[in-house]
């Protein structure tokens, strides 16, 4: 009976945090979409929802922001790629035990 709530438990904080990756990985696409839309004029860098993503996405990309060739910036890339690898490990943990 108690592994089988340990399971249930496993599980629910396995979808949990892959449902949160990928609310996160929407945000980071999200916001460089609106990077885009600002730097040709489209968008305002006032705009709400843009000030909203960046206050959410920049915590995650900070660690990545060496990762720049020459004015180009792929600390968004590589925040997904690192955010995609920390969930696959802990999908491989957490059904490895389970």
């Amino acid at each position: 009976m108690d592994n089988e709530i340990v399971q249930q438990l496993a599980f629910f904080a396995l979808n949990f945090a892959l449902i949160l990756s990928t609310l996160l990985f929407y945000a980071i696409f999200g916001w460089v979409i609106a990077n885009w839309l600002i730097m040709f004029g489209i968008l305002s860098p006032m705009n709400r929802a843009f000030q909203f993503l960046t206050q959410l996405v920049m915590p995650l990309l900070k660690p990545f922001r060496w990762a720049r060739i020459g004015m180009i910036d792929l600390s968004p890339i590589v925040a997904i790629l690192a955010l995609d690898l920390a969930m696959t490990v802990m999908r491989n943990v957490v059904t490895q035990f389970i």
